[in-house]
């Protein structure tokens, strides 16, 4: 019960550098009236997107880049006080482009510092920020599919992130933005 305020306070903070100046959470705890084997205590984190919304279930009134976003500012809050050496982000990006997807490749920089961060990404903007790339592809042999990974060198890094900016082959102009956007990124 002592924490909920600050959890509160440090997630909205997180919301509002996301460009969700007007979302807030509130944390609903709420005792149950028999003893659970997972104690008493009933919480559900509640959401609102907009000033003057009211708060309610984040499954029923979260959209996907809100629920992202949501995400995104839940993890790194409390990650520092649960045992989370990797955290697995899959496409964290959605519904998200430009300079927020930019902001959230830079949260996910910054939390690899003290975490393996693995993020499945379709965004230049996120992907940029990564140490390592992997890409991931099917192959169909004449009885299944096999999926491959395959770890990509500085020259293919450019090619991938250029494909997700203009499309394949890429243009030369995706390629140079692309150069661009690994130079400015990692400059954070």
């Amino acid at each position: 019960k002592k924490v909920i305020p600050k959890l509160e306070k440090d997630i909205n903070a997180k919301l509002e550098s996301l460009a969700m100046a007007s979302a807030e959470i509130k944390v609903d705890n709420k005792e149950a009236e028999e003893l659970r084997k997972d104690g008493k205590d009933v919480i559900n984190i509640l959401f609102k997107a907009n000033k003057g919304g009211t708060f309610q279930s984040i499954r029923k009134v979260a959209s996907g880049g809100e629920s992202s976003r949501l995400m995104l500012s839940l993890k790194p809050t409390v990650a520092h006080i649960m045992s989370m050496p990797t955290m697995i982000f899959d496409e964290i990006d959605t519904g998200i482009s430009g300079d927020i997807a930019g902001k959230i490749g830079g949260i996910l920089k910054n939390l690899a510092s003290s975490h393996q961060i693995i993020c499945i990404t379709h965004s230049p903007q996120v992907a940029s920020n990564a140490d390592n790339h992997f890409f991931v592809y099917k192959e169909d042999t004449k009885d299944r599919t096999i999926t491959h990974v395959k770890l990509l060198n500085a020259k293919e890094k450019v090619t991938e992130i250029a494909k997700m900016l203009s499309g394949n082959p890429p243009s030369t102009f995706a390629l140079e933005n692309a150069k661009d956007l690994l130079k400015v990124e990692h400059r954070k």
